[in-house]
């Protein structure tokens, strides 16, 4: 999306918010990371059931989870931080309808707020999940369709 929007604000604002999907997407790596280690620490601390390392391991384990958690908040927070970049970078610009970079705008004001709150607040829930989940497929729709115009003008 960047490279289609050459010139003006909206290539300015494309470009940021390129930059902040690359971050998002390198603490989405280091969160799947200290997710794979997380079982193992928990598997370790299942093992040392009885012994006198068992709250060390299970310090361990909590403690990547708390990573975990925290990560994944982070995650949220910057990856549609960029959605709300490219957003207005498609609103500005005059290659793609304005109104879907309004939408895309709205997902990202919608979804940092409605998953990341409740999470820091309250922890992870079922409730918190099923709203992630919705938000999620509305921007993985956003994308295929900005995906589609894109491809439609580089033809």
């Amino acid at each position: 999306l960047y490279r289609s929007l050459s010139t003006g604000s909206a290539a300015a604002w494309a470009r940021l918010g390129f930059y902040a999907a690359v971050v998002a997407t390198a603490v989405w790596t280091v969160t799947g990371a200290i997710g794979l280690a997380t079982a193992g620490a928990a598997a370790n601390w299942q093992g040392a059931l009885g012994t006198p390392g068992q709250a060390i391991a299970y310090s361990i384990a909590a403690t990547f989870n708390s990573a975990t958690d925290a990560l994944f908040s982070m995650f949220v927070i910057v990856n549609w931080a960029a959605l709300i970049l490219v957003g207005l970078a498609v609103s500005l610009s005059t290659l793609y309808p304005r109104w879907l970079g309004w939408i895309a705008v709205l997902l990202g004001v919608v979804t940092i707020p409605a998953v990341v709150i409740p999470q820091v607040v309250a922890g992870l829930s079922q409730a918190a999940d099923v709203i992630f989940t919705i938000l999620a497929i509305l921007t993985l729709i956003w994308a295929l369709v900005i995906g589609v115009l894109i491809t439609r003008k580089a033809w």
